[in-house]
This record gives C-alpha cells, sequence and structure tokens, in this order.
C-alpha cells in the first residue's frame, strides 16, 4: 500500500509539473512590469527566435490539423509541430486585449501547455506501472524480463522528449504567410509596440493554464484513488498479464486443481472420496466420490446414495455412478434402500487392490420389524461389482438394539495391504459397537469367516461409546496386521481399541486401549495409520475434533510405535483454530518430498471455508509445524467459495504420474471434491560463507573498498543442484535473497547493491541457467557495509533464500489438456533457506566468547522493623541505591533493569560512583533500563540512586516488591550474583477519627397532642433534631472509600413489633463531602409530611387545666445532674430502650488532613414524650451512634479505638404547672380506715392495761370538801 500511495504522490507532482515550467505563474505579470530587465530578455528572446527561423526552411501547414510543421537544426534534428498562430498584418486585428489573449489561450495554450502536461503524467503512470510489476517480480524469473527494462527505457524517452516538447510550446509563430520572410519585421514591430497587449495576454494566460492544469491535477487525483482502493489481487492478475510469481509453499499446487461437481446440490457430493489406481504400471487412475444423499439409478428408491467415478480432466462434471447394485429393479419388500447412505464409507485398498463402498442405513424390514443392518459392497480394481458384505445378517435380533438390530455396520472401512476388510459398526449391543473382520478376495482356500471384538460384558467399552465410528490397520505389534477403531464417546472423553487376530478363535482380541483426556473431545472420531519415522513400524494418529480450548478447536494426538507397542501418552499433539474442527478428516500421503518419512494430512473444514494442513514426517517423528497449509481461498476464484473444504481427504496415490503422491479433498456442503497435484521437487545445496574469519569493528575499509570510511567485508552465497532429479529441465531461473540482521527492527548492515533502495539490508537477484550449467556450483558475491557498531557482541545473521522463478499457471478451461505439473517444480525447502552467523572479533580470549562477570549489590532505603523494610505510604519516597560491578571480561551490550510494580513512578537517578548511565523507562513502562556500556569493561563498576514516587493509586498489593537485574549478550558466568531482588512492607497509615454531636444540645416538647392524621406540616411533628458526625483523616494516607455506619433510634422499645416514635426523619441524611446515605426507603418521612413552608419551632400554646395520659413504657432514672437529682429518661439503642435501624454512609477519596460530616436531619415525635413524658421527667435523653467501617481490601493501618462517637439530645418538658390534685378516693377510704383500726387497737391496748377500770377509794380515805365549788359552772 506504501508503495502504491507513493506512485501515486508521483503522479500528482507529474500532472501538476507544468506549473512550475511556466515561472511564477499569475506573479509573472507583475515581475514582468516591475523588472525591465525581463522585458528586455523577452524581447531580444523574440529576435534571435524570428532571426533564426527565418533562415531555416519556410514551415509547412498542415491544413487538415492546423499544425505548422518546424525542423529545428542544427541543434536538435528533430521535427515537430506548434500550434498555428494567427497573422497578424496590423495593429487593429489584434482586437481588444482581453477578449483576444481568452481566445488565443483558449485556442492554443490549452491544447499544448495543458494537453501535453497530461501526455507527460500518462505516460510516467505507465512508467510507473511497468516499475512497479518489476518490483513485484524482482524475486521472480520470467522471460519478458528483458522485454519489461526496454519499454521502461522507450517510456523514460518518450516522457522526456514530451517534457521538452511541452516546454518549449510557449513559442508563438506570429507568421505563417507565405510572406513570412518579408512580414518578419513588420510582425515583429507590431508585437513590440503591442508589448503590453502582449503582457496582458500571459498574465490572462498564465490564470487559465493555472486552472487548465488544475483540472489535470484532479483527474489524476482521480484515477489515482481508484488505484489505490483496488485490490491488490486484482492489480496482479488483471493488470499484468506478465506477472510471474513462486510460492515458497510447498508441493501440492493449489492453482492448479482438478476440481469436479456432483450432478445435483444437497447429494454430499464429497462426503467421503478416496484416490483409485487400477494399477501401478498403466497409469489408470480414477477419483471416487461418494455422495450418499444422491438419488440412483434404481427404481423405487429415494436418496439412497450413489458412488461416482471420475477422471483426471477438466471438464468439473463428468464424473459417472457406478453400478454397485446390480438389481436394476425395485428392492424387494425385506428390503428399504430409501436414504441408506450409499457412500457414507469409500476406500481403495491402493494400486491394482480392491474398492468398498457401504451404506450404513441399510435397512432389511417385515410386517413388525425393521432392522438397521447397514451393508457394504466391495469392486474389483476395474471398479466392477465384487459381492456384498452383511456382518451381522442372521445375527440375534430378539433384543433389538440390544443385541445387533440397529448394527450400522459400514459406518467406516478399511482394506488392508494383506487383503482383509475391516467394517465399522457403532450399533451392536446398545451402541457399544464393535469391527467386523473378513478376507475381501473370498478365495476358496481361505478363511471366509467374521471375527469380531467383543461384545456385551466383554466389550472394551461401555454402552453409547460408538466403537467401530473409525477402523485403520497395520502392523502395529509385529509382522502381523493389527486393527485399530476409534469409540469417540467411551468414558465421556472417547477411546481408541486396539486389536489383534486370535486364531481360532471368532472374537478378536483386545491388544491396547487408549484414552482421550477432554471430556466430549470425540477423541477417536478418525484415525489413520503411517510409518512417520521411517523404522518400518506402524505409527497411528488419533483425531479428537471436539476439542477445545480458550483458543484451540481439535486436536490431533501422536503415537510412535516403540518396540511394537504403544505408549498410552500420545508423542505430540496437534491442535487447530477454534471452533475449526481441526482432525476432523485424516489420512496419510505417503511420501510426498522424497525423504523417505511417511507425511499426513489433516482436515479442518470449518476452519473459514476450509483448511487441510500438511505435516510432514522426521527421524523424530512428525515435525509440530505445517509444511503447508492449504485453504479453499488459494484455490482458482470459482472454487474459493467451497465450503467444509478438507471434510474428507485420501492420499498416498501417484495419481498424475510424476512419482509424487497426490492429495483428494472432499467438500461436501459444496457438491464438490478438489484433486491438489505434488509438484516435483528439486534437491539444491546451498551455503553461505564470508572472506573474513572475523569481522573487525575498529578497521575501516576492505579488500573490495580499500577508500571506505566504514568497515565493510563481502559475503558469498552459492547453490548446486542435485543432478539426479533435474533430467528433465532444460533451462531454469531462480531468484536468491539475502537478508541481513533478520528479525531486528534495526539492522546495523546494508549491501552495497541496494544501498539505494527502501530495504538497504536486503539483496535479491535473478539468476538464469541454462540446461549445461544445472550441475554446476552458482556462487555470488555482495559487499557488506556496517553503520552502526553499538552492537558487536551479538552476531550479523544472514537469511539466504532461494526460489524458482516461474510464470503464473494459467488456470485451464473445461475441456483443455490439463496442465503438466512437472512444468512447476519447487525447491526443497530443507535447503533452500539457510542462516549464517557472521560474527565480531572481540577482546574476549582465546575462545571467542566473552566470559563477563556482572555483579549487583542494592540497598533499599527505607525504615526498618526488625529485617522487614516498611513503607508508610504518603510519608517519603522510595530510594534504592544500586551497585554493578564487572570483574572479568568485557560485558557486551550490557544493561541494568530495574522492574517495579505500576503503582510507583520513576523519579530519576542520580549517579554516585563510575561514569554517567543514561536510565530510561518506555512510555507506560514499569522497568527502568540504563545502558551501562558497550563494552562495560572489566574493571568497571557504577553506583546509581533511584528515587520512585508512589502514585496516589498505590493499589491493592501489601509487599513492594522490586527486582533488579544486569544481563549483557556475553556470557556471564555468574548470572546469580546480577540478579537482586528488594521486599518491603506496605503500610497504608491512615489515622481517622470519628467524632459526634448534636447541633442543638437540647430541644423542647410540649403542647397540644396531635394524633398522626393530624400531623400535615414538618412543624407538627416537633422540634428539630440534627445529629452530626465528623470523620478527621489525621493522615498520612489518603482513604479512598470509607463507611460510617450509623444506628439511628427511631421507636421506643416496647416489646412489640412497633412502638411509638421518638424521631421521624424527614430528609435522607447528608455527607458534607463526595459521598451518599443509603438506607431503607420507608424510613424516610413514612408518612409524606410536608415541610412547613416557614420553619416555626416554638410550640402551641399549652393548655392550662389538661389531663395528660400516663402510660410510660421507659421509667426514668435518677440522676445527680448539675448538681441536682433528676429524674432522667434515655432512650438508647445499646441500652434496650430503643429501636434503632441501622443505614450507611459512603464517604470516597477522604485525603490526608481533611475531614467529612455526616448530617442527620430529623423531629422531635411531640405526642410520645407529651403523653408520657410530660410530668415527674426532667429530661429525656435521645442517643444515636456511628461507627468507622473499612473495607479489608484497602488494607488501612490505624488506632480503632476512636472509630466510635455518639450523638446525644436532651428533650425538656416544657409543659404548665397544674393545681395538685388530691389523693384517690380509695387512699381516702383506706386512710380512714387504717386510722379506725388503730384507734381500736389502742384502745384494746389501753383496755387491756386496765386503763378504763374504775379504782375505790382506800379505807380511811376522806373525799375533799367540795361544798364551795359549783361543778357546773365554767368559771
Amino acid at each position: 500500500m506504501r508503495k502504491r500511495i507513493q506512485m501515486v504522490s508521483t503522479l500528482f507532482k507529474e500532472a501538476g509539473k507544468a506549473i512550475s515550467f511556466m515561472p511564477s505563474l499569475l506573479i509573472l505579470p507583475i515581475l514582468v512590469l516591475i523588472t525591465t530587465i525581463c522585458i528586455c530578455a523577452l524581447c531580444v528572446g523574440w529576435i534571435f527566435g524570428l532571426l533564426y527561423l527565418s533562415a531555416r526552411r519556410t514551415p509547412v501547414v498542415d491544413e487538415r490539423t492546423g499544425f505548422v510543421n518546424y525542423e529545428i537544426d542544427p541543434f536538435y534534428k528533430v521535427k515537430f509541430s506548434v500550434n498555428k498562430s494567427k497573422s497578424i498584418n496590423d495593429a487593429s486585428e489584434l482586437g481588444a486585449p482581453i477578449l483576444e489573449s481568452i481566445a488565443m489561450l483558449i485556442r492554443y495554450h490549452l491544447g499544448s501547455i495543458a494537453l501535453g502536461s497530461l501526455l507527460v503524467a500518462s505516460v510516467k503512470m505507465i512508467r510507473y506501472l511497468f516499475k512497479k510489476i518489476d518490483t513485484l517480480l524482482s524475486r521472480y524469473r520470467n522471460s519478458c524480463d528483458a522485454f519489461g527494462k526496454c519499454c521502461r527505457c522507450c517510456l523514460w524517452i518518450t516522457e522526456k522528449f514530451l517534457t521538452f516538447i511541452n516546454k518549449n510550446a510557449y513559442i508563438e509563430i506570429g507568421e505563417t504567410s507565405a510572406k513570412y520572410k518579408s512580414d518578419e519585421l513588420k510582425a515583429f514591430q507590431q508585437i513590440s509596440s503591442n508589448a503590453l497587449r502582449v503582457l496582458a495576454i500571459n498574465g490572462i494566460g498564465d490564470l487559465l493554464l493555472f486552472l487548465a492544469k488544475l483540472c489535470v491535477v484532479v483527474s489524476t487525483v482521480f484515477i489515482g484513488t481508484q488505484l489505490i482502493e483496488e485490490k491488490a489481487s486484482s492489480l496482479r492478475h488483471s493488470h499484468s498479464p506478465l506477472f510471474v510469481c513462486a510460492f515458497d509453499a510447498f508441493n501440492f499446487e493449489p492453482r492448479l486443481p482438478v476440481i469436479k461437481h456432483g450432478p445435483s446440490n444437497r447429494s454430499y457430493f464429497g462426503y467421503s472420496v478416496a484416490e483409485h489406481l487400477v494399477d501401478s504400471q498403466s497409469g489408470e487412475a480414477y477419483i471416487l466420490v461418494g455422495a450418499p444423499r444422491a438419488q440412483s439409478e434404481q427404481p423405487g428408491t429415494y436418496r439412497s446414495g450413489v458412488v461416482y467415478k471420475c477422471n483426471l480432466t477438466t471438464y468439473r462434471k463428468d464424473c459417472v455412478p457406478l453400478r454397485i447394485d446390480q438389481d436394476e429393479r425395485e428392492p424387494s419388500k425385506e428390503v428399504s434402500k430409501d436414504d441408506q447412505w450409499l457412500g457414507v464409507t469409500v476406500k481403495s485398498q491402493g494400486p491394482g487392490g480392491y474398492v468398498m463402498a457401504c451404506a450404513h442405513r441399510y435397512v432389511i424390514k417385515g410386517a413388525d420389524f425393521r432392522w438397521g443392518f447397514g451393508i457394504c459392497y466391495s469392486l474389483s480394481k476395474y471398479l466392477d461389482y465384487d459381492r456384498a458384505w452383511e456382518p451381522c445378517y442372521n445375527r440375534p435380533v430378539g433384543k433389538a438394539h440390544e443385541e445387533f438390530g440397529f448394527c450400522q455396520a459400514g459406518t467406516s472401512g478399511e482394506i488392508s495391504e494383506d487383503n482383509e476388510i475391516i467394517i465399522g459398526a457403532p450399533g451392536p449391543y446398545t451402541w457399544r459397537g464393535t469391527i467386523f473382520k473378513n478376507t475381501v478376495s473370498f478365495r476358496a482356500r481361505e478363511d471366509k469367516r467374521w471375527y469380531f471384538g467383543p461384545l456385551d460384558n466383554e466389550s472394551p467399552v461401555d454402552k453409547y461409546s460408538y466403537l467401530g465410528m473409525s477402523v485403520t490397520s497395520g502392523r502395529f505389534f509385529g509382522k502381523y496386521t493389527s486393527f485399530a477403531s476409534g469409540a469417540p464417546r467411551a468414558n465421556g472423553t472417547g477411546r481408541v481399541v486396539l486389536f489383534g487376530k486370535q486364531q481360532n478363535n471368532a472374537t478378536i482380541e483386545v491388544k491396547l486401549i487408549l484414552s482421550g483426556e477432554q471430556l466430549a473431545s470425540s477423541f477417536g472420531y478418525t484415525i489413520a495409520s503411517l510409518d512417520c519415522n521411517g523404522d518400518n513400524k506402524t505409527d497411528l494418529v488419533v483425531g479428537a475434533p471436539f476439542y477445545y480450548s480458550e483458543d484451540e478447536g481439535g486436536a490431533v494426538y501422536i503415537y510412535m510405535n516403540q518396540n511394537n507397542n504403544f505408549d498410552t501418552n500420545y508423542s505430540l499433539k496437534l491442535t487447530g483454530k477454534f471452533e475449526s474442527r481441526f482432525g476432523f478428516a485424516l489420512t496419510n500421503l505417503g511420501d510426498i518430498n522424497k525423504d523417505g518419512f511417511q507425511d499426513l494430512a489433516i482436515g479442518a473444514p470449518y476452519e473459514g471455508n476450509g483448511v487441510v494442513y500438511i505435516y510432514l514426517g522426521s527421524p523424530n517423528g512428525i515435525k509440530e509445524q505445517p509444511a503447508q497449509i492449504i485453504r479453499a481461498s488459494d484455490l482458482p476464484e470459482e472454487a474459493q467459495i467451497f465450503n467444509t473444504f478438507g471434510y474428507s481427504l485420501s492420499g498416498s496415490q501417484d495419481m498424475d504420474g510424476n512419482g509424487y503422491p497426490d492429495l483428494l479433498v472432499g467438500a461436501y456442503e459444496s457438491d464438490a471434491v478438489v484433486l491438489l497435484r505434488a509438484r516435483p521437487i528439486l534437491d539444491i545445496v546451498t551455503s553461505i560463507t564470508t572472506d573474513v574469519k572475523s569481522i573487525n569493528p575498529n578497521e575501516i575499509g576492505c579488500a573490495q573498498d580499500i577508500y571506505s570510511k566504514l568497515t565493510c567485508f563481502s559475503i558469498e552465497a552459492c547453490f548446486k543442484f542435485n543432478s539426479s532429479n533435474i533430467f528433465r529441465v532444460n533451462a531454469l531461473a531462480l531468484q536468491y535473497r539475502i537478508e541481513a540482521d533478520f528479525g531486528k527492527k534495526y539492522y546495523r548492515v546494508y549491501f552495497n547493491s541496494s544501498s539505494e533502495t527502501d530495504t538497504p539490508n536486503i539483496v535479491q537477484r535473478s539468476i538464469s541457467l541454462s540446461r549445461n550449467e544445472l550441475g554446476l556450483q552458482q556462487c555470488s558475491k555482495e559487499l557488506v557495509y556496517i553503520k552502526d557498531k553499538s552492537d558487536i557482541h551479538s552476531p550479523i545473521k544472514f537469511k539466504l533464500s532461494y526460489s524458482l522463478l516461474q510464470e503464473r499457471p494459467r488456470v485451464p478451461k473445461e475441456g483443455e489438456p490439463l496442465p503438466k505439473i512437472n512444468d512447476y517444480p519447487i525447491l526443497n525447502q530443507e535447503e533452500a533457506l539457510k542462516i549464517y552467523d557472521a560474527r565480531f572479533l572481540k577482546n574476549c580470549g582465546t575462545n571467542d566468547i566473552c566470559e563477563s562477570q556482572l555483579e549487583v549489590s542494592a540497598e533499599l532505603h527505607l525504615n526498618k522493623t526488625g529485617s522487614q523494610h516498611t513503607l508508610y505510604l504518603g510519608t517519603r519516597d522510595v530510594n534504592i541505591t544500586v551497585k554493578v560491578a564487572n570483574l572479568n571480561e568485557p560485558a557486551y551490550d550490557a544493561n541494568l533493569y530495574i522492574f517495579y510494580p505500576e503503582s510507583l513512578n520513576f523519579g530519576g537517578t542520580k549517579k554516585i560512583k563510575g561514569e554517567q548511565v543514561d536510565c530510561r523507562v518506555p512510555h507506560n513502562g514499569t522497568v527502568v533500563r540504563c545502558e551501562l556500556g558497550n563494552p562495560f569493561k572489566e574493571g568497571d563498576d557504577v553506583e546509581i540512586l533511584f528515587r520512585f514516587d508512589p502514585k496516589e493509586t498505590f493499589g491493592n498489593i501489601s509487599k513492594l516488591n522490586i527486582f533488579i537485574e544486569a544481563n549483557t549478550t556475553s556470557k556471564n558466568i555468574s548470572p546469580h550474583k546480577s540478579t537482586v531482588s528488594l521486599e518491603a512492607k506496605v503500610v497504608r497509615m491512615a489515622e481517622l477519627e470519628l467524632k459526634g454531636y448534636a447541633d442543638r444540645q437540647s430541644v423542647l416538647y410540649g403542647g397540644k397532642v396531635r394524633g398522626e392524621s393530624g400531623m400535615h406540616f414538618e412543624d407538627d411533628i416537633g422540634s428539630i433534631v440534627t445529629h452530626s458526625f465528623v470523620v478527621y483523616n489525621r493522615g498520612p494516607w489518603n482513604v479512598k472509600r470509607l463507611e460510617v455506619v450509623v444506628n439511628w433510634p427511631y421507636e421506643v422499645e416496647s416489646r412489640r413489633e412497633h412502638g411509638k416514635r421518638i424521631l421521624y426523619l424527614m430528609k435522607r441524611p447528608e455527607v458534607q463531602d463526595d459521598g451518599d446515605c443509603i438506607l431503607p426507603h420507608e424510613k424516610i418521612n413514612p408518612l409524606n409530611i410536608t415541610e412547613s413552608p416557614i420553619s416555626d419551632n416554638t410550640l402551641d400554646t399549652y393548655q392550662k387545666n389538661i389531663r395528660v395520659k400516663r402510660e410510660m413504657v421507659v421509667m426514668p432514672e435518677k440522676i445527680e445532674e448539675d448538681g441536682k437529682i433528676q429524674n432522667i429518661v434515655t432512650f438508647d439503642c445499646e441500652r434496650g430502650t430503643a429501636k434503632c435501624f441501622t443505614f450507611t454512609c459512603f464517604i470516597n477519596d477522604l485525603r490526608a488532613d481533611q475531614s467529612a460530616i455526616v448530617k442527620i436531619r430529623a423531629r422531635l415525635w411531640n405526642p410520645t414524650f407529651v403523653e408520657d413524658y410530660a410530668h415527674g421527667v426532667s429530661q429525656v435523653h435521645i442517643i444515636s451512634h456511628a461507627k468507622i467501617r473499612l473495607d479489608p481490601v484497602l488494607d488501612i493501618v490505624q488506632d480503632r479505638s476512636n472509630d466510635y462517637a455518639s450523638a446525644k439530645t436532651k428533650a425538656i418538658p416544657d409543659l404548665p404547672s397544674l393545681p395538685p390534685e388530691g389523693p384517690p378516693l380509695w387512699v381516702i377510704i383506706l386512710a380512714i380506715f387504717l386510722g379506725i383500726l388503730l384507734l381500736l387497737i389502742v384502745i384494746y391496748i389501753l383496755w387491756k392495761i386496765g386503763f378504763f377500770k374504775r379504782k375505790k377509794p382506800a379505807k380511811g380515805y376522806m373525799p375533799a370538801n367540795t361544798d364551795d365549788k359549783d361543778f357546773n359552772s365554767y368559771g
């Protein structure tokens, strides 16, 4: 794409070059008016021009074209034409200057200058197209190379000639009449006298020319845009019939396939394929294709299936059905062939061998049964019907599918090299499955018994295992043929069972069981046998097409035969792309590259439109990397739309007789098959050497360029063909390519021959060889210059590659002969690519190996707790002192690396000791790279201080790990001493403190009691209560997120579901910073009370003689407060006197030395307090609690003792004093009763002690004289 843009850019430039040919364009008239010297020079030019032309022969006027033909001599000897000018005989003939100028410009200049520019651009475009083609084909050889160069040369000459003509087309001749010589003076005078008019003509002419050339540029832009948007494939195939190319892929040629299509859509033509040779001498080969859903010619059947035979021709639909079923009548009533899938299996024994075809859905039926036995047919080598094989016929079916009722014989099949036919039957005994074996030749003395694997309880697999889904044969356990069969559902993962025949026993012995490794991977769905390491022992390949992983889909397992046995662990596992079903088809390719090892083809039909992978054998078995990847998109255009390309495969047969086995590929969803023929391989021996053993970087120049100021040397590339396999070749053309410093982003050298190109580190040349030169060694030398000596320890790697230059093969049309594949050989890829190391001369001892000894020590400047370094985030930087020393030979390209976590920022370095070291960090990197020197000499040491700054977003790491390493491209003899690991404990110290307070320490309650229905505005509820909790971060680290958990009292604890309200939340709590509170919506203003339009916190006028209901739930406590004993009621959820709900407030990014406030605004529920706590209560205390909670992931270290706080509001009754009430009636009655009782007791006691007895006077006692007393008077 870059080259195309460059080409188009050049076209744009050329299209506008005419602008540069007219000096200064629009400013030219101004310069002419100002500069008289230019006017004089112009006049002198006219004079000499007219005098010169007048001395030459008279110009000839072409009346048809209107051009005047001149012959200029002796300077150029070139004939050319200029536009015929209008004869000027009188000044008046010039007319109006402006209009005349426009007319002349349109008539003459636009036809010469603008068109000339377009012609130049067109020629240059064609030349650049040839140049582009040559660049694309520079690595290929073609017979038209010289012709192309000749064309480019001719176009270059034409371009220069047109450029000259275009430049000199400014000359306008004033006279063309017969009186040319006599009128020349008159014409000159008229032009001179009309100088201003001439200037006007030039000025307007420049403008019109500019507009005309602008149109040319725009047109070129349009053409260039089309070229850019055009696909590369179109350019290669359409624009250049001379295009040649060479493919680096291996020897299957996808450009010349043999393609065959089925007779109808959805016939599944290509579901199975087989290559068949009648014999190895005649070369008679056929492509056999199974189409199990095709309509056969047998009457009375529906889609019974057909097997087709196709010749190797260019016709697409010349396949003919094989007459496998000889009965041309309708099937009998005991047989059903509808959808029997004849062709589900098609196999060939090999050259001159038998062919088998199967229909696994073949049915035997009756009035009350229908058994799916399956059937197979064997054909002779001439594809004539031989016999039918029904291994399940006449076997027990009493238990239906639990015996042989649904045998499905023929699901897979194989004919071994010793004439044994093996038929896979996955259905017997509840789809345990088995295989059947018999002798295909069926001669009189041969054993004609059926042998089969163990069944029922003796079966090596469980029910629904589908043993027999795939079969193959080989000499797995010695000289006798053994068999292998896949059971893709056995044990959930799949298994492969290997059988060996036992004499005089109908049951085949189980020799070995291989198990899959992944559930539902269908291990054993396909299997194949081949000798991939050339030890004459048959190896086993097992496919698991439904294997899957994160980016893989399908797997193939290689089991190597080890002393006629197998290890149950696979030797190699190959995997395909995701959902490609890699391994859905397998085939033994034979030896496609003549190296003595059989090769393998693997189909991945659902990778795009389908892909086939080619893997080569080797002494160590199958190579891990594919030698060739054949995609459906690699085929000719009509075949690129094939789907499921690679669904079926067949190989190992040389179908075209060129000595190399070919590959047959089926694409059943497209009803097509493709035969890919193998190209012959030419053996080539290559080498690459230099003229010096070691490159001395201190020595400039070389033998080839002694005056060079750069170090240089020569490199020689040689090759030679093995004459034994080129006897058919008359001539060859090769291209060799040498790439220096391949794989590096920056190259240190360049080739002298390609120094002017975009890739000076790459040289490529073409070499043509005649038949006589094919057996000789050919060599080429290239001169190499070293431009960068900064890295002299690592060698300069040269990659030499050879490829054949061939013309692109033309895809033949139908009916044309099949192209000869031998005309398109390919080089042996093992020798066509070589890598050579050119080493530098170094001061590294006799062995040329620099054995350096780098030692690193480091110290972390942080506080220590015991032996552990501790980093307190937010307090300081991270400083590290690193010492590096080299105690041995020079260390080339020595570097010091410090790997640090993403949580740190690199702050810089400071030299402490040694040379100044350049340290850098890649963009967004986490490694510091310091260049110690190149070389870092013996005895050198440096000491550097590194500073790192912890990021604010430090992450969640709890340990700081820093890894320090010094390395070199030299050999480090003490690598364990060149690495240091530093570790520090990370402490995020953020001292948090929580404080709580009420905005108003005390509030009043009292007044009229209102019910919930009587509360309409916020002020009807009661006084405002606001609790605030403040979180302080004393630092030093920031806290990204913390939680404040609040316990909020909202009801009196009454041992009931709901108590009386205490505090009524009107709004969601707020965080006066970055944060938010989360709590249930029903806790916020559940009664939907409207906020008061005027906030008035005064209470209503108290009623004087109100009788208040007394149902106190929480009893007051006598507490001494302010020196007085007071009755205080406390609502606190921690005391169990209040019901609380919990909500959480989140505070984000609380930085050091900052605080955040959580505010909770509520209303005191006045009715509760007036009803229950109006009298006998001095205060009511309402307490809320909060605590700080940190996510453990944050790993914050702090003092948790101050993470708890509470806020308290004191509610004080504000009620009117009422007259004291008398005691209750029952108290009065009780008091009277007790008083009487007490009186009676006293009387009783007095009576007992005789207080009430009357005493008589003693004898001799005389009463006093009372006559003078009046006892009734008051005196």
